[in-house]
């Protein structure tokens, strides 16, 4: 009686297992192909990226992008090959204006957003997607304050955003809610 619980046991457990085993491969294949789109469309600058079908990782995978000026980018693709994560990073030119530096940022952020879109990856929340301009009470703080660190948090739809500026970097950063 025992033998046959347990032969019915695994009856259902195995191929239950098998059929997660061939999902999980799948997306890793999806992830794969989804940072190759997005690696293609920043193949002028310098990148460091995860590969998924080398090397699983449960919070997924990581691109990062450098411009010729040490500015860069990182873009995380969940398992599924949608982008969570989206961060925009400008280091400051100390002989600039607040203005001048706030201007080449989102300059540089519209130019690297317009690569992330035209990779045609989906984005678990279109926020992430929506987001490469500082909001105006970010732009407000930094212009007005002498801080060496300013950070304005937001909350739109399942994305939490962040504007900061801290010591000689102006970033951007929007992720999906955890």
């Amino acid at each position: 009686m025992i033998l046959v619980a347990f032969l019915g046991i695994l009856g259902v457990t195995i191929p239950r297992y098998i059929q997660i085993i061939e999902q999980n491969n799948q997306n890793v294949a999806i992830a794969g192909e989804h940072m190759e789109l997005l690696s293609e469309q920043f193949k002028e600058y310098e990148q460091t990226m995860d590969v998924p079908t080398t090397n699983y990782q449960s919070t997924g995978y990581f691109l990062n992008i450098y411009t010729d000026q040490d500015h860069s980018m990182l873009v995380r693709v969940d398992n599924e090959g949608n982008i969570n994560w989206v961060t925009y990073t400008f280091n400051i030119d100390a002989s600039k204006s607040k203005e001048e530096n706030l201007q080449e940022a989102e300059k540089l952020f519209a130019q690297l957003h317009a690569h992330l879109i035209d990779a045609n990856v989906p984005f678990v929340d279109d926020s992430i997607g929506d987001t490469y301009l500082y909001s105006e009470e970010f732009t407000n703080r930094y212009m007005t304050e002498e801080n060496d660190y300013i950070n304005v948090r937001e909350e739109v739809s399942d994305t939490i955003i962040y504007y900061t500026y801290d010591d000689g970097e102006l970033t951007i950063s929007a992720q999906v809610k955890p």
